[in-house]
């Protein structure tokens, strides 16, 4: 009966796995292995699996809507199809989304999940990372940008000082009020001062025209009414500065990720900001400035109005991807100004943000020595 019962006590026993264990146990055991190994799996399945389209966001339109823009290498590789070119083999469609509604707009979709990637001006993209999106800052792509205060070529006015109680446009929640702000600033002014209306800047240069409202801040967009003679400037940041200490501010943009996009397909990041690297170094090259102007000139505004803008200084220089101290210290600048105007949430880790991996790179990898290092 002893030997009898021992014998059906281990017919109850199974082996699993090459153990002898009872059922429950190799059970137990089998659920933890998969709950340890299911995430790393999933994880290499996600990193693996290439998406269908990648969504590139805009925070700009051309004249009249068009879907196109200029000021930036984005613009003149959306403008040569480079990517498109980069991921044909692969089968990668890239979706160009441009926004009317500029940075804010951008900010939107990408809270909804709608991009992946994006050009941005410097203030929305500080707005959304302090509000809690999970971006990367991935390289800058314009700076020093020079801003323009626009009045019907009828106005009295014949200064900024002349404007103070009037209706004027600033798009604010762009790169622009920080600029604006500054200058404001500079002349012992604030917003205060004025009446300020937000109009995208089509909606603007009507309102301006039509004599909605008495003055405008915009960019060289604003040529083309100044050259109909139908508006002048009585500011612009080439204007001599206030005291020799001082210097007048600038607008500048950036390139940036979702975190997700980053970390699923950093192979994908790397190949997008390697193409936008090689056009930065192709495009501030002086012998190929005409061709980069009649790119940009898709947007709608003319090549001759890029010459006017971009004709006098160096594009290497303001068209250079890098986050180098320059970038980062107006980058940083801009945050200390919009949280003491209130306009962020909460300070921003620049250093945690801004993720230099992929540029470093797309510089190293270069053809040629890099241009922003000479």
């Amino acid at each position: 009966m002893t030997s009898a019962g021992h014998g059906s006590g281990l017919g109850r026993m199974r082996r699993c796995g090459g153990c002898a264990a009872p059922p429950a146990a190799c059970w137990i055991r089998a659920t933890l292995l998969i709950a340890i190994l299911l995430p790393a799996v999933a994880a290499a399945d996600e990193t693996a699996v290439a998406p269908a389209v990648i969504r590139f966001g805009i925070s700009n339109v051309g004249v009249g809507g068009v879907p196109f823009v200029g000021g930036h290498v984005i613009g003149s590789a959306h403008a040569k199809g480079l990517l498109e070119e980069e991921f044909k083999p692969d089968g990668i469609r890239i979706e160009w989304l441009f926004h009317k509604g500029a940075g804010p707009a951008v900010n939107e979709d990408l809270a909804a999940g709608k991009l992946d990637i994006a050009w941005q001006g410097d203030l929305p993209a500080l707005i959304g990372r302090s509000a809690g999106l999970p971006t990367r800052v991935l390289m800058a792509a314009n700076r020093n940008g020079i801003t323009y205060l626009a009045v019907p070529s009828a106005s009295p006015a014949r200064s900024l000082k002349d404007l103070v109680g009037k209706r004027v446009v600033m798009f604010k929640g762009t790169a622009s009020q920080l600029v604006i702000d500054r200058i404001l600033a500079q002349q012992g002014l604030s917003e205060r001062d004025f009446r300020f209306v937000t109009l995208e800047a089509s909606a603007a240069a009507t309102a301006l025209t039509s004599g909605d409202v008495d003055a405008v801040w915009g960019t060289l967009q604003l040529f083309d009414l100044r050259d109909r003679g139908l508006i002048r400037f009585v500011f612009t940041t080439r204007d001599p500065l206030p005291a020799a200490d001082q210097q007048w501010a600038s607008s500048q943009s950036l390139v940036l990720a979702t975190e997700d996009f980053v970390e699923k397909h950093a192979d994908l990041v790397q190949r997008i900001i390697t193409v936008l690297v090689r056009e930065a170094a192709w495009a501030g090259d002086p012998a190929h400035q005409d061709e980069l102007f009649a790119l940009w000139s898709k947007s709608g505004t003319s090549a001759g109005h890029y010459q006017e803008e971009y004709g006098g200084t160096s594009l290497v220089r303001r068209l250079s991807p890098l986050l180098d101290e320059e970038f980062l210290g107006g980058l940083a600048g801009g945050m200390h100004q919009a949280l003491a105007l209130h306009l962020l949430r909460a300070e921003v880790d620049l250093q945690a943000w801004c993720d230099a991996r992929f540029l470093k790179r797309a510089c190293a990898e270069l053809k040629t020595p890099n241009p922003w290092l000479r």
